[in-house]
């Protein structure tokens, strides 16, 4: 296994424990919305926010499973490449959102940050890969 494949398989390591502890924090956020104080329109946007947490988090789960399996394959990462890719840009567009409507999450950069790092390890290590076979 070549170094990148390594490395691919560490960050989807790394968004299997994110997805885990972001689908908690998702559940805690919505259970607890009505007590949260710190946005304009409070529960709505609190619960707004938690479910788009889950769901990005069950997509980093789905995500970290198939780019676990796919280092061993580097073949095989186009798949977690373009999920990689519409989760970064689904996470930092959640963050352009709720930054516009006043609320800074730092959930969804991190999450956009790590599926950004995530898809451009995935080519290269399935460019390396093509060139070890040519």
């Amino acid at each position: 296994m070549s170094s990148l494949c390594k490395t691919v398989k560490i960050i989807s390591l790394i968004m299997l424990a994110m997805g885990v502890v972001g689908i908690v924090y998702g559940v805690y956020q919505w259970m607890t919305a009505p007590v949260i104080e710190g946005f304009e329109q409070g529960q709505v946007y609190v619960r707004a926010s938690a479910v788009l947490v889950v769901v990005c988090s069950i997509l980093f789960l789905v995500g970290g499973v198939s780019g676990a399996l796919g280092a061993n394959n580097p073949g095989k990462l186009k798949p977690y490449t373009v999920l990689c890719a519409i989760l970064a840009i689904a996470n930092g567009a959640a963050a352009a959102l709720f930054l516009v409507a006043g609320a800074f999450m730092p959930v969804f950069f991190v999450f956009a940050i790590l599926a950004l790092v995530g898809a451009v390890f995935a080519v290269r290590a399935r460019k390396d890969a093509s060139n070890r076979l040519l």
